[in-house]
């Protein structure tokens, strides 16, 4: 009994800390455990809920980090809400937890909303699934092509620029003797 308290209390402190840290946290989890209340028992989730929750993430993100927090809350909004709304096209969920997902993606940012898409479970994640894991997976491939492949390109050209650059003639401003070369007397001759 003792450990089970001792663990508890561990993961409290450790919960607590990360809480802390991240104010951002603590305000994500205060939307959703709210939503996860008036849901079960309304069977709704209200518009003031979700449109709080979408300007609560993106002052957050904005104070944060700035205008580009700013612009990374507004594109978890829309990773958010374009990802879920087939959900809700097809009749599989409800518009009030489309737009909820729309508030999770304003405090998540764009990247870790679609990591939410590729990591969710439940209804209609076996299509949302596939296409959450490829947009992830497409991110990382690109990112790998962009700091491998670039540079190795750039260092190609720059060698084969090297290569064939065209070399001044010994006579023109700027060009060196060469050695064993004798040196132009200066004026006319």
């Amino acid at each position: 009994m003792e450990s089970l308290i001792e663990r508890l209390s561990a993961t409290v402190t450790l919960l607590l800390g990360t809480l802390q840290d991240n104010p951002s946290t603590v305000g994500l989890l205060g939307l959703v455990l709210v939503a996860t209340v008036i849901d079960i028992a309304l069977h709704r989730i209200p518009n003031v809920l979700t449109v709080g929750g979408v300007l609560l993430g993106l002052i957050l993100q904005s104070w944060l980090q700035g205008w580009s927090g700013l612009l990374d809350g507004l594109g978890g909004v829309a990773t958010g809400f374009f990802m879920y709304l087939p959900l809700y096209a097809f009749g599989w969920m409800g518009a009030g937890d489309v737009k909820l997902m729309a508030a999770v993606g304003s405090f998540l940012g764009w990247p870790d909303s679609l990591l939410a898409v590729a990591l969710g479970t439940g209804i209609g994640s076996e299509l949302r699934r596939p296409l959450g894991i490829a947009m992830v997976g497409g991110l990382l491939l690109s990112q790998a092509l962009t700091l491998y492949t670039t540079p190795v390109i750039y260092i190609f050209f720059d060698n084969l620029a090297q290569r064939f650059a065209r070399k001044p003639h010994p006579s023109e401003p700027g060009s060196e003797p060469q050695a064993g070369s004798q040196p132009q007397p200066a004026g006319p001759a």
